[in-house]
């Protein structure tokens, strides 16, 4: 298990932002909304949504209005390839929606190519849920307020920084890539973190 302080956090998301379009939480007037960040070589802070959030993470990788095919078009030629874009903060529910939008659009004999296209070269770091909203309810469909597949990492808030999962091999690749941030996790905070995530399943259970 590996930790990373605040400050790592911000660097690491200011190296993400030369190579991907990054979307992170972000206070604005009031509230938390998704927004692009960077690029910069300057740390990055970003706020911390104790829950997801309004926007659905389908809209960063499928527009809602978007050329697929034009008359005249020289045969063989292939459309731009998508820039990456990594997502910082989704929660399990999230994912959850991912997988049921990707069995529509990618999981069978006609894929969607511009979906499978995005889906292919984008990076998904997943946050705990530290709060539960009057709205929330993953409990009730068999699911955890913490994402246990399906992202790349995954931080979990603990005292001083984030604990870190990996759960993909692009994911094992970034961390290895920015290994200077991160360090081995100091004892005691796996325990921290687990009663942080049943005090969390506590509160949804009722809400």
């Amino acid at each position: 298990m590996k930790f990373l302080d605040r400050n790592g956090l911000a660097s690491l998301l200011a190296e993400l932002s030369g190579e991907y379009d990054l979307y992170a939480p972000q206070e604005i007037d009031g509230a938390l909304v998704l927004r692009r960040l960077g690029p910069t070589k300057e740390p990055l802070e970003v706020a911390w949504n104790e829950h997801r959030l309004r926007e659905p993470l389908k809209s960063l990788w499928f527009q809602s209005a978007k050329v697929v095919a034009q008359w005249g078009q020289e045969p063989g030629e292939e459309p731009a390839p998508p820039r990456p874009r990594a997502v910082i903060g989704a929660k399990a529910c999230d994912l959850r929606a991912l997988e049921i939008i990707d069995k529509v659009f990618a999981d069978h004999e006609f894929p969607e190519p511009a979906w499978c296209a995005a889906r292919n070269c984008n990076l998904i770091i997943t946050g705990d849920c530290t709060g539960a909203a009057e709205t929330c309810f993953c409990t009730m469909l068999g699911g955890h307020p913490h994402p246990e597949s399906l992202f790349d990492l995954n931080f979990s808030p603990v005292k001083g920084g984030y604990l870190v999962d990996v759960g993909s091999e692009k994911g094992k690749q970034l961390l290895e890539a920015n290994e200077k941030l991160f360090e081995q996790a100091p004892r005691g905070l796996t325990a921290a973190r687990d009663a942080t995530r049943e005090e969390v399943r506590t509160a949804l259970a009722v809400s």
